[in-house]
């Protein structure tokens, strides 16, 4: 579980740090050449390996119970949506990279001590990082990679989605019927229980009561005083 949460938090990447914060195109990040029986899909020519959607799925299926508490259709579908998370994540980096978005140094060590604050202690992020297998170059890098993805989408998205008060204003003016409720009713009733062999006297002492009550409500009694 702690090496889920690590690898959740810092999108753990085999990319050295250099190239991350100078980046390159996608599908050059990877000195080796993946091999071909290790790729899961590509993304614009960028490679996805097995490994990443292993470490992708393991953040929502603890290794523990990876073979044995999941069903065989759940776990295809939820390998789909693993798979489907990281190129969604490779398409929005590749938009960084073509935007020439960097992360700079300062950032990066600010969001990995941001991440160790995570953690009880520094022992606890150690071992984690440990149980992970990153080391701490991939674990910047992972962080650049993910700080780039942000940028990006605070330059393309947010940026373009902020909204004045006198935006709103002309909005509400010009959609005024919009933010019309119409009339509403809200239907209450009080009960007066009278048994079903009551006598007549019983049944006019019950009407009485009713007509006090109502007029009561009438004159501005709470509803349910």
């Amino acid at each position: 579980v702690v090496c889920a949460h690590l690898v959740v938090v810092l999108l753990l990447a085999s990319v050295p740090l250099a190239e991350q914060i100078a980046p390159v195109p996608a599908h050059e990040r990877s000195r080796s050449r993946p091999t071909q029986s290790g790729i899961v899909a590509r993304v614009n020519g960028a490679p996805i390996q097995a490994a990443e959607l292993d470490a992708a799925l393991n953040t929502v299926i603890p290794l523990s119970s990876y073979h044995q508490n999941v069903k065989p259709e759940k776990l295809t579908e939820m390998r789909t949506q693993a798979l489907d998370g990281l190129i969604d994540e490779e398409l929005r980096y590749q938009e960084a990279v073509r935007l020439k978005i960097r992360a700079t140094p300062a950032e990066i060590e600010e969001a990995l001590a941001r991440a160790r604050k995570a953690y009880p202690n520094p022992e606890a992020f150690e071992r984690a990082r440990r149980a992970s297998g990153a080391t701490m170059p991939q674990l910047r890098a992972s962080i650049a990679r993910a700080l780039m993805i942000q940028k990006a989408y605070e330059r393309v998205v947010v940026s373009a989605c902020k909204v004045t008060e006198s935006d709103a204003a002309l909005y509400y003016r010009q959609n005024t019927a919009r933010f019309h409720m119409p009339e509403q009713m809200r239907v209450s009733l009080i009960t007066i229980g009278v048994p079903a062999s009551a006598t007549p006297a019983e049944w006019k002492r019950a009407r009485q009561k009713a007509e006090g009550v109502a007029r009561q409500i009438t004159a501005g009694a709470a509803f349910d005083a």
